[in-house]
């Protein structure tokens, strides 16, 4: 699978588990950054960083701050569920 989607699925379950509405869509609620997302998932720091600017650029995520907001899960479980 692809890193992008493996990190997109992650975020996913993130803003299903841990998530809160917000004006912008669910904010996961807690400080996760890049660094921790790369460890979560076992890939490299620089790696995580381009594929999150991937999502960001296709309007699925949004990162600021050290949080991650879902501006519409159901067009990240499309992403990562697609073929």
């Amino acid at each position: 699978v692809r890193g992008d989607k493996r990190i997109a699925a992650r975020l996913w379950k993130l803003s299903r588990d841990h998530g809160a509405p917000c004006k912008r869509g669910v904010l996961i609620e807690f400080e996760l950054s890049i660094t921790l997302l790369a460890e979560l998932l076992g890939s490299k720091r620089e790696t995580v960083s381009r594929q999150v600017k991937l999502l960001s650029e296709h309007g699925l995520v949004i990162f600021e701050r050290g949080r991650f907001i879902i501006p519409d899960r159901d067009k990240l479980l499309e992403y990562f569920s697609a073929p």
